[in-house]
């Protein structure tokens, strides 16, 4: 299974990531103090494993990148 998760690799990612929706600076940089969002990885439990998603790959390369969990059954 795989599972999106709320970290992003840098905060120009989650700017990318949030802006395509229309969401302003101002808001992504709420969303982080506010804990919504994370910038970095995220912790791993035993039997996950890291994954980088481009969210947007028709738009352009590298844009908007997303931490996801990959979850052994």
């Amino acid at each position: 299974m795989i599972i999106g998760t709320p970290n992003f690799p840098t905060f120009a990612d989650a700017v990318d990531y949030y802006g395509s929706q229309g969401i302003e600076l101002r808001d992504v940089r709420r969303k982080i103090r506010s804990g919504e969002i994370y910038i970095g990885k995220p912790r791993l439990e035993d039997g996950e494993e890291l994954m980088v998603v481009e969210e947007f790959p028709s738009e352009r390369p590298g844009f908007g990148l997303r931490y996801y969990k990959k979850i052994s059954e």
